[in-house]
């Protein structure tokens, strides 16, 4: 395993390799049919990701990293999905492993989980439960009869193998989004009482959704159910953090709400971004990117200030075409280019993942987090689409 110790550097050097933070989608297939999912484009092509051989390539060239995410699609629709995790464990050293669901496939989940949880001694394993309100709007949302109460079941399950494994974060996660967003007080408390997760996230819907109709929504709501989190953390009612004045993610948690509300206020980068510095995408078919949002074909996510790569997404190229050796991406010509405009403020966007590693990795950024800044005086009314 990997000491954290050994990423220290990359605060004052954040520019190298490898990326600290890796996302795989590690399959285009999905059980469910989101109205707020923005990778609904591609989920229809149901690609079934690299192979074990190809990700094991992948592991050899990545070098130390700080955290792995596991995604797609549904990733639990790999029966080999331990076998993935164990390759970057073994190879890379790592010790943080997220894994989002939306919960359906309850057999596959818990055993996938519980492999994983055997495989790796000292590794931290977060399961995100998708929940994006209360039975009705879940189930229209996602398009499955019963997709609730499924989860629900699934939930229950992962509480039980949490009995035996301290190592098992289970957290919830909602997109905010037309269906939910007069509602978010009450799914908060929602997922508190019926769910008692060790976290609650709230995402940003971002991109364009299979239902054009859920980009339109008030973020008055999302204020409240930070705002909810934050009491939450403050009595304790969220493990997953402990809350005092010096806990940087804590501190990171507040901040990033925050930020997230000025860049749509201002519609442009307020602090430094790191993607494609300290960040990387994989994509089912092998294209590797900066970051999630720069995976859309330009001109497509109208959140986007300016595109700045003309004729086709930002991938820095594909990997089937390098052997899956991502150094030869990394340092290609292209990826340095999409890197520079990056740190240009090119680009601006409110994704979660990418916001936490530029966050953390800034040390200037530490004091205006632990103050609590910024705290825009200005709530947008709504969130406003192109322009």
């Amino acid at each position: 395993m990997s000491s954290p110790l050994r990423f220290l550097p990359r605060l004052l050097f954040p520019a190298g390799y490898p990326p600290l933070q890796l996302i795989l989608f590690v399959t285009g297939r999905c059980n469910a049919r989101c109205g707020h999912c923005f990778y609904a484009g591609q989920l229809e092509h149901g690609h079934p990701g690299p192979s074990l051989e190809q990700y094991a390539a992948l592991a050899r060239s990545s070098g130390p990293l700080l955290w792995l995410s596991l995604t797609g699609g549904e990733p639990f629709l790999r029966d080999d999905l331990p076998e993935i995790a164990r390759l970057f464990v073994r190879r890379t050293g790592v010790r943080q492993l997220t894994i989002p669901t939306n919960g359906l496939a309850t057999k596959r989940i818990i055993e996938s989980t519980r492999r994983i949880l055997q495989l790796h001694r000292g590794l931290n394993l977060v399961v995100y439960l998708s929940i994006d309100g209360p039975p009705e709007v879940h189930d229209e949302l996602r398009g499955v009869p019963g997709c609730y109460e499924r989860a629900r079941e699934t939930w229950s399950e992962l509480r039980r193998l949490k009995g035996g494994h301290r190592r098992l974060n289970l957290a919830t996660i909602t997109t905010i989004c037309h269906a939910n967003h007069q509602r978010l007080p009450d799914v908060f408390e929602l997922l508190l009482r019926d769910f008692a997760p060790d976290d609650v996230v709230l995402n940003m819907l971002r991109g364009v959704p299979a239902d054009e109709l859920q980009a339109d929504f008030e973020l008055a709501g999302f204020a409240a159910f930070q705002r909810m989190k934050e009491a939450a953390l403050r009595e304790g009612r969220l493990p997953h953090f402990s809350f005092n004045p010096l806990d940087v993610l804590a501190a990171k948690e507040r901040y990033q709400w925050r930020l997230i509300l000025e860049l749509l206020n201002r519609r442009r980068q307020v602090v430094p971004c790191l993607g494609g510095a300290l960040s990387g995408v994989v994509a089912e078919d092998g294209h590797l990117y900066p970051c999630e949002t720069l995976m859309a074909q330009p001109g497509e996510d109208p959140l986007q200030r300016e595109h700045f790569c003309e004729n086709s997404p930002a991938a820095l190229g594909n990997l089937h075409d390098v052997g899956w050796n991502m150094p030869a991406l990394w340092w290609s010509k292209r990826a340095r280019h999409i890197r520079r405009r990056i740190s240009q403020g090119r680009c601006w966007c409110t994704y979660e993942c990418a916001w936490t590693t530029s966050l953390l990795f800034n040390p200037r950024l530490w004091w205006p987090m632990l103050t609590g800044r910024p705290r825009p005086e200005d709530l947008p009314e709504r969130l406003v689409r192109g322009g």
